[in-house]
């Protein structure tokens, strides 16, 4: 029993990667890193099969690569899942590297559900992982993007983070470990591969050992990590509150200190807050600029007073979503409320609510447009003569900063006939002489 086979059983039992009635799925591309997994693998009592994308982007070369790795699978004799990608299956939005990442996860999982397998094994190593934390600390990150990739992660496992590139291509060769080289590792087109072949080895220069010293600071990295989730935990549980359509986080915890900025990162990861946004939110708090909002690539956090309002960004909840309004009657669907419509004819009974509106439908052309408020919105306000920002208009009626960022405005053209919910244009309304008029009714949900 060779010294790396051992200290391969050894990390897949301390760690508790495999267990021993689990089916493992090996995913084998045909390079060093996956061959070598292969071979320690094949050595091991665990039960395996094999499975192998071609992604058809290197022509021949990927077809060899298939080949390649078809044939060790019958010389084994294990199970071999094979997926060839289409062209359709591509899509132009994305960047090659993450739909291939889509691609192969999704393949993994659907061959996971129908033969059993109970574990995913990958072939990342220590270089993998040290790429991965450079990447991150270049791009701005929390801690944990500093550890680099976990061993494991739900049911996919990588037994192979301790090992460095040279310890398996070294294994590789004393076994007489047939792989293939991807050419494309070779070239700087991707980021990876200008931290790989250009900024590690100046690192390397300085400190030989590169690799190794990262993954000793990676464990002190993972310990601060677990302390620092342990301490958002307590504030989650203290001051975290799930609303319907929202969380809200008090803030009586924060000041601006290194933990607590650290602290609230580690909340607020699930909103996708990057370096960048979370360094204008703590400034938004430490000036108190209540009503200010950061927006994520998928939440908007906002600040009231001393608590953040967090909310998932939807096309419902998209300031530029709009809703239409044609002849009535009609009920128009908004999220948490809805408008129906209606025409009433002369003699007009006023209603004096304000979820009514009633409006003189001679000047009206639809269909009219509703849609969420904007800066600069005005509209000459039901009893006045003079127009007045709606912006001012809300801090007249005292309305909470919780609730202006869902008010909506239905429109005349470009004119703002109603803010929904508050008041009419003085513009539209009607008098004594008005023939019809259209009844709007907003009901909240």
């Amino acid at each position: 029993m060779s010294d790396m086979f051992e200290r391969f059983l050894t990390i897949i039992n301390t760690s508790s990667l495999i267990a021993a009635g689990d089916k493992i799925l090996v995913a084998v591309s045909g390079g060093l890193d996956s061959m070598v997994l292969l071979h320690l693998l094949s050595q091991s009592k665990f039960q395996f099969g094999i499975c192998h994308i071609n992604y058809g982007l290197r022509e021949q070369d990927s077809e060899n690569d298939e080949a390649l790795v078809a044939k060790l699978a019958r010389e084994i004799g294990c199970a071999f899942h094979l997926k060839k990608v289409k062209r359709s299956e591509w899509k132009k939005s994305q960047s090659i590297q993450m739909m291939a990442r889509e691609i192969r996860y999704d393949f993994f999982t659907n061959i996971s559900t129908h033969h059993g397998y109970t574990k995913i094994a990958t072939a990342h190593h220590a270089n993998d992982s040290l790429e991965t934390a450079l990447l991150y600390f270049i791009k701005g990150t929390g801690i944990s993007g500093l550890t680099g990739i976990p061993a494991k992660r739900e049911n996919v496992v990588r037994p192979l983070l301790t090992f460095t590139k040279e310890e398996l291509k070294g294994y590789a060769l004393q076994n007489q470990i047939q792989w293939r080289e991807d050419q494309s590792n070779a070239t700087n087109k991707y980021q990876r591969n200008i931290i790989r072949n250009e900024v590690i080895p100046l690192l390397r220069g300085i400190n030989p050992q590169i690799e190794h010293t990262f993954l000793n600071t990676s464990k002190y990295l993972k310990g601060a990590e677990m302390a620092l989730k342990n301490i958002s935990q307590q504030i989650l549980l203290q001051h975290f509150q799930k609303k319907k359509n929202s969380q809200e986080l008090t803030l009586d915890w924060f000041d601006k200190n290194e933990l607590n900025e650290a602290v609230l990162f580690e909340i607020l990861k699930y909103a996708q807050i990057n370096a960048t946004q979370l360094a204008d939110l703590v400034s938004i708090i430490s000036q108190n600029k209540s009503g200010k909002c950061v927006e994520t690539s998928s939440h908007y956090i906002l600040l009231d007073r001393n608590r953040l309002f967090i909310q998932e960004y939807s096309p419902d909840n998209d300031p530029s979503s709009a809703h239409w309004v044609t002849m009535p009657p009609q009920i128009i669907q908004l999220p948490n409320a809805r408008v129906k419509t209606s025409v009433r004819k002369r003699p007009i009974e006023l209603i004096k609510r304000k979820d009514f509106a009633l409006l003189n439908l001679e000047k009206i052309t639809f269909p009219m447009k509703i849609r969420k408020w904007e800066q600069g919105d005005w509209f000459v306000p039901f009893g006045m003569k003079g127009r007045k920002l709606l912006s001012d208009f809300m801090i007249d009626m005292k309305i909470p900063v919780t609730l202006k960022k869902d008010i909506r405005v239905l429109l005349n053209g470009e004119d703002i006939v109603w803010v929904m919910g508050y008041r009419t244009d003085d513009r539209y309304k009607i008098d004594s002489q008005t023939a019809e008029a259209l009844m709007l009714e907003h009901e909240t949900l």
